[in-house]
Formats: C-alpha cells, structure tokens, sequence
C-alpha cells in the first residue's frame, strides 16, 4: 500500500518519478490531502514551478485560498508562465484583492495572452468595487479586436437575396411522439 510507497521512496530518494506518480494518482483519485502530502514531498527533493502550482491548485479546492495564493505566487517566482500568474490573479480574486488580481490580468493582456486568459479578465472585471461601464465596454471591444476580428467573421451565404423566395422551415422536437 501507500506505506510501503512511502518507505520505498525514502530508501530511493532519487526516484522522483515514483512520487511524482503517486501523488498524480491520488490527485486523479480525488484523495486531495494525500495528493498534496506527496507533491510537497516531491517538492523537498524538486522544486519546480510546475508542482507549486499543482500545490495550489489542491489547495484552492480544499478552499485553503492563501495557501494557494502563496503555491502560486512561488510557482510565478520560478517561471513566467501566463497560465501560472492567471490562476495566481484568479485566486487573489477569490481571497477578496480584487485589485491585486485584475492588475496580474490587465499586464498579461498588455502582453497578448491567449483568449482564455483574456476571457478570465473580462469576468473578473465585474467584481471590481466601482465597476466603470466605459472602461468595461473598452475591454470587451479590445477583446474582440484581438480574438475576433470582424474581417474573420464576415459570413457569406449562398442562398438568393430575393425577398419573395420561397423558405424552407425545419421544426425539431424533443420528442416527435408526443408532439407530431
């Protein structure tokens, strides 16, 4: 069992690939305590950014949010990686520094992140205390700029323009016994 494991692993320090795989185990399991008591031993033989964060996700879902915010924070320290300072702005959100975390947001926008990162900064936008219409409006009209732009949205039909021609209407019902 899991004690065996741990004995094994304490002979065999080395074997990093062994606790790393324990500890994704029990994280896929959904066994989050012993999850995070094997990536924090991970952690003493491997410090890596990829594990803090892993640190910090276990940790936002036992809802232990400034244990995250630090998991993350470190995870940042060690590599700049736009995914690691998004989930570090959203738990900074969620442990009411609701400045802290748009600002994190706003710089990774300035930078060109990816749309879903982009995306994570529109809906935080609206826990800001004094919500500003105009600069939310200048958000989402950036964020459409950047990931939608009109020219690639422009959609052409090959259908007739004639307004007198003669349309085809589909019905669909969940249930064509009931309703036919």
């Amino acid at each position: 069992g899991e004690s065996a494991l741990f004995e094994f692993t304490e002979q065999n320090p080395h074997r990093i690939d062994i606790i790393n795989a324990v500890a994704k185990t029990f994280r896929h399991l959904g066994n989050l305590e012993k999850a995070e008591k094997w990536y924090k031993k991970l952690l003493k033989r491997k410090p890596d950014a990829s594990i803090y964060n892993e640190l910090g996700r276990i940790c936002e879902l036992l809802l232990r949010l400034c244990d995250a915010a630090e998991y993350y924070n470190k995870a940042v320290e060690l590599e700049n990686n736009d995914d690691y300072k998004s989930n570090l702005a959203n738990c900074l959100i969620r442990t009411a520094k609701i400045e802290e975390g748009i600002s994190i947001f706003r710089n990774l926008v300035k930078q060109g992140t990816s749309k879903e990162i982009h995306s994570n900064y529109l809906s935080n936008l609206h826990y800001l205390p004094c919500l500003d219409e105009k600069l939310l409006f200048e958000e989402h009209t950036s964020w459409a700029e950047m990931h939608a732009p009109v020219h690639q949205n422009s959609i052409r039909h090959e259908n007739e323009f004639d307004p007198n021609r003669k349309l085809k209407i589909g019905y669909v019902s969940p249930d064509f016994c009931e309703h036919s």
